[in-house]
């Protein structure tokens, strides 16, 4: 059973950082939905920005998560350009790293499906394509068929220019390969933007990603844990005020690499003390279920199947928690992110009604989860104003009743008013009258209103908010206002 973690929202920092291999914006989930044990916390016991692509039937397969657009073809070389393949086995599509570089290039140079800025994808947007919940391949066949076992990243390793990192999708493994060995080639265009201070520690034991909407736990847990014990250690955790940690999944926790560097291949400014053995995710390796995926800080390799990765063994830890919107947040905590298609600019892409995935949130300063639209303007009718233009509002005091007054320029589809009012300037406001007050003004002419509040006690002050109501139920709150009711010849009550 899987349960979704809720957005939050970060508000202090005292140093801040970007790494150059940092994949911005949202980390998709591994796809994996098999229960491998029954202590919570495993990586199917979270369904986090799950795996969503759309054929956009012209060779481009759409992730709706990172906004990538992939070449469709898993050897687009050999079906398209085999006499471009000179390397090896000439025409089959796998080639040297150089020769890879120069395929992209003669894309570009062609306009290849309309688009020039075709590259090679960075070993972790190529690695999120992994499927965890399968192998042979570890990919998606229905959206990407025909993908060949080994290819290319554009990622150089650190310390060793000659190599360059590289997915096996036969497995889901993440590692190194000499730039002279024949790889395959997959192409990618678009993205994500970037948070150029993108590490953010909050100085209570904890660091946030700006570029992902993570935040890890700074320090690597003490100890050593066997797989369960790292779920339970990370489910049990209570660290900055709260209490929703969790062991990462495989995507995420390679998320914090930095490939720039090595042993250990992270920012050590913000994560001091981290080992460069490996660290445990969530995710269990689907080829061999007594296994589960980790993270080697040395180089930032991703492996399972491996003796010393037997979930019995023990390895390091390091928790995480939240983990839904990227670097443009979810202002108004409402789970629809503010730049949900990834385009980099918020409300580009509006949400409609009924319409959540891949699109922004069509009102992120006010909740709005189910993103209505009624009159389809690209704005969630929580933000919408009504066409009621409001001349004066004041709030008159007198001897034991404030009278509240108010004109209309114009009136169009008003149904009427409402009128709010607390005894403190930030307190909670309480309706005050029993009914709608009806509207009285036109499109052309508007109208004076006066409503006088009674319920009231001298040298009490009082503040007022004026809601006016147009047909469609939409509504538009203006004030406040105040007034001290009191006697105006003599001394009050």
């Amino acid at each position: 059973m899987k349960k979704l973690i809720i957005p939050w929202v970060f508000v202090m920092f005292f140093i801040t950082a970007s790494f150059m291999s940092a994949h911005a914006g949202p980390v998709p989930d591994t796809g994996q939905t098999g229960d491998y044990t029954a202590t919570w916390g495993e990586d199917s016991d979270y369904d986090i920005n799950p795996h969503s692509y759309t054929d956009l039937g012209n060779g481009i397969v759409r992730d709706n998560v990172t906004g990538l657009e992939w070449v469709q073809d898993g050897n687009l070389m050999a079906t398209r350009d085999p006499g471009f393949d000179t390397n090896g086995e000439a025409g089959d599509g796998a080639v040297v790293w150089q020769k890879a570089l120069d395929y992209i290039e003669k894309l570009n140079n062609e306009n290849y499906l309309f688009y020039n800025d075709w590259r090679l994808p960075t070993v972790k947007e190529l690695s999120y394509l992994c499927d965890s919940s399968t192998y042979g391949p570890s990919i998606n066949t229905t959206f990407f068929p025909g993908t060949e076992e080994v290819y290319y990243s554009s990622t150089t390793a650190a310390g060793y220019i000659n190599s360059v990192y590289t997915v096996r999708f036969r497995y889901a493994t993440v590692g190194t390969h000499a730039k002279s060995v024949y790889l395959y080639v997959r192409a990618v265009r678009a993205g994500q933007c970037r948070s150029l201070d993108n590490l953010v520690i909050n100085g209570d034991g904890t660091v946030t990603d700006n570029a992902t909407g993570l935040m890890w736990q700074q320090a690597t847990a003490p100890g050593t844990y066997i797989w369960e014990e790292a779920l339970v250690y990370c489910e049990g955790l209570e660290l900055a005020g709260y209490s929703d940690w969790r062991l990462p999944n495989r995507n995420e926790l390679q998320s914090i690499v930095d490939y720039s560097t090595y042993s250990p291949s992270i920012d050590t400014t913000f994560f001091p003390g981290t080992e460069v053995s490996g660290y445990w995710s969530s995710t269990t390796d689907a080829y061999n279920t007594s296994c589960a995926w980790f993270v080697s800080f040395f180089h930032g390799n991703l492996r399972g199947n491996m003796p010393n990765f037997n979930k019995s063994n023990y390895s390091y830890v390091r928790a995480v928690r939240a983990g839904q919107c990227g670097s443009f947040g979810d202002s108004d905590l409402d789970g629809i992110c503010d730049d949900g298609d990834a385009s980099c600019v918020p409300g580009d892409n509006p949400c409609t009604s009924g319409n959540t995935v891949f699109c922004d949130d069509n009102c992120p300063d006010d909740a709005n989860s189910d993103q209505a639209d009624e009159d389809a303007d690209g704005e969630g009718d929580v933000c919408d104003e009504t066409l009621i233009e409001l001349s004066a509002f004041e709030a008159v005091a007198g001897n034991r009743e404030a009278s509240l007054i108010w004109k209309t320029a114009s009136e169009i589809d008003n149904a009427g008013f409402n009128l709010y009012r607390t005894e403190t300037e930030d307190g909670e406001y309480v309706q005050i009258n029993n009914r709608l007050i009806p509207a009285k003004g036109s499109p052309t002419e508007g109208a004076e209103y006066e409503f006088a509040d009674e319920d009231v006690e001298n040298r009490q002050a009082y503040w007022y908010m004026l809601e006016d109501v147009d047909l469609n139920g939409v509504s538009t709150v203006h004030g406040p206002v105040s007034a001290t009711p009191r006697l105006i010849c003599g001394i009050g009550k």
